[in-house]
């Protein structure tokens, strides 16, 4: 069974899902937002997948991912 990163209330997180269930039907059944649609054959590989969006935040101020802040300051910029 795959595995797919999401973002719920609680931070970023990787679940499981069953082969026929789609990532944003699994972000969806456990309340969240998908961050990576790829497919993770394995724990392992989706956590590295994590930990590299994770390093990629912190080496783009210009990120849109949300709640970072960080595009919530650009729009206030704007104003």
């Amino acid at each position: 069974m795959p595995f797919c990163i999401i973002e719920t209330e609680n931070g970023w997180t990787i679940v499981q899902h069953a082969d026929d269930v789609t990532a944003e039907v699994a972000a969806e059944q456990n309340h969240g937002t998908l961050l990576d649609p790829r497919p993770h054959r394995t724990w392992e590989d989706a956590d590295d997948a994590l930990t590299s969006l994770q390093q990629e935040l912190d080496d783009d101020s210009c990120s849109d991912v949300p709640a970072t802040g960080t595009l919530e300051s650009r729009i206030d910029d704007r104003e």
